[in-house]
């Protein structure tokens, strides 16, 4: 994730370029440190304020700022995304839980132009769902330099995405494949465990295929159907299995890579591993119930 731009250290505190006073002649150095600073006060202060229970005033700071100097809505602007990314203005609309305080000032950083935000980046690791809800609105906000989509990949978490994926943020279509990938890799993962952990693993893909379908993730949606249908006991074929193949591998169903179907007896057989080891996937041809098992070489075992 992120694109180009300064990173955060390894405490996490953000690295800014320094650069003359702003016309605001506010004092910038206070909040942009963890734990510090009165965001609230500033951003109030200089835009509009919503009377309390009206989040969806806050519509109105991103024709605000961008009438202002740039550097006058820089100040503002860092004020914001920092403050938000620390969750320090978690209290700041009265009459708001949450949830709503958070999308309504995530939809001001989703709204604004992307130049008005440069030098604004996060690199920190989400401490609760609060923190991944701000997270899939925040632009420039890395939770790991490298597979950060493995930090949210948990059972808790998959309500978390879709919910803010269907109520608009920033990452929509990222965060909806995450909560889709972790489907299959938690699938791929239970067919090594025996027929009963892979029924609840399946039973709560279709718990997540109703909540993809409410937040428009229709792509993840119909995955997700389609696996927790594997449930059902039902006679299969050849062309079956080769689209359970696809649905069940790790990671992505790399569809240029047709399995080979063979059948041994009343069970289908299709690899679903190559390397390092050989995984193959078994199908009951009259029931469709599944399983896996591993040949592993012997500098493997």
């Amino acid at each position: 994730m992120g694109g180009p731009g300064e990173r955060g250290t390894a405490n996490s505190k953000p690295f800014r370029r320094e650069r003359s006073a702003p016309a605001l002649g506010l004092d910038m150095t206070s909040y942009r440190n963890r734990g510090s600073g009165d965001e609230a006060a500033l951003l109030f202060a200089e835009l509009p304020a919503p009377a309390s229970g009206n989040a969806d005033a806050l519509a109105a700071w991103v024709p605000a700022l961008l009438a202002m100097t740039p550097d006058d809505a820089r100040v503002l602007i860092e004020a914001l995304y920092f403050g938000y990314v620390h969750g320090r203005l978690r209290e700041a609309l009265l009459g708001c839980d949450e949830v709503t305080t958070i999308r309504a000032f995530g939809r001001v950083l989703r709204d604004l132009p992307e130049e008005l935000l440069r030098g604004c980046v996060y690199d920190a690791m989400h401490e609760s769902p609060e923190d991944v809800r701000r997270w899939t609105w925040t632009p420039e906000w890395s939770l790991l330099s490298q597979d950060e989509d493995l930090m949210v990949m948990e059972d808790a978490l998959i309500p978390v995405l879709f919910e803010e994926a269907g109520a608009g943020c920033t990452k929509s279509d990222y965060v909806a494949g995450i909560a889709a990938h972790h489907a299959r890799d938690q699938a791929h993962g239970a067919l090594l465990r025996g027929p009963d952990a892979l029924a609840a693993t399946l039973a709560r893909a279709g718990e997540w295929s109703k909540l993809a379908f409410d937040a428009g993730a229709s792509k993840e949606a119909s995955y997700l159907t389609r696996l927790a249908g594997y449930r059902v006991p039902e006679q299969v074929g050849v062309e079956e299995v080769a689209q359970r193949v696809f649905d069940l591998r790790r990671c992505h169903a790399d569809l240029r890579n047709t399995p080979t179907v063979r059948t041994v007896g009343d069970v289908y057989e299709a690899l679903l591993v190559e390397s390092p080891w050989r995984r193959t996937l078994h199908v009951e041809r009259a029931t469709g119930r599944m399983w896996a098992t591993d040949e592993r070489p012997a500098s493997a075992s």
